[in-house]
């Protein structure tokens, strides 16, 4: 039942994220422009939570001032990298895609760590960002992938 489970949520989510990627490797520089939005939003709703609604989740303030840091990080990167790449994106999509799930997996470990001191809003809310976060570094990294394999199928050509 749970691999019967595991294997249709595998396919509705490779058949619901597949267009996104597709129209993402058309124009990839999109990609991060989504990023950066996805980081900014990131931080500012931790700040906002940081300044006046850090006891409904329960995250200790050490921890959401990291979390912004390393948002406002990727948004620099991302913003960086949408306004001065033109060409070969592939290793910077890549490096961001693999920077989301960083992010996420860290996040999945502070609501283990901190589960009892999250409250159930708290738990929702990082796990939903874990989430959201997977999802865009899913379309990162396929999108990398079929970046990848465009370039090689024009070099063979070329031959």
């Amino acid at each position: 039942m749970i691999k019967r489970l595991y294997f249709y949520s595998k396919v509705l989510f490779v058949r619901m994220l597949s267009p996104l990627a597709k129209y993402f490797s058309q124009l990839p520089r999109r990609l991060f422009l989504l990023d950066s939005f996805g980081a900014a939003l990131t931080s500012l709703s931790l700040i906002i939570i940081l300044r006046f609604y850090n006891d409904y989740f329960g995250m200790p303030a050490s921890i959401l001032y990291y979390l912004v840091t390393v948002g406002l990080i990727f948004f620099s990167y991302s913003t960086t990298c949408f306004l001065l790449l033109k060409k070969n994106l592939v290793s910077f999509i890549r490096l961001i895609g693999l920077g989301n799930l960083l992010y996420s997996s860290f996040s999945l470990v502070l609501i283990y760590y901190y589960f009892n001191t999250l409250t159930p809003l708290g738990v929702v809310y990082f796990f939903l960002e874990a989430i959201i976060v997977v999802v865009l570094a899913f379309i990162e990294l396929k999108v990398a992938n079929h970046l990848t394999e465009q370039e090689k199928s024009r070099r063979f050509q070329k031959m």
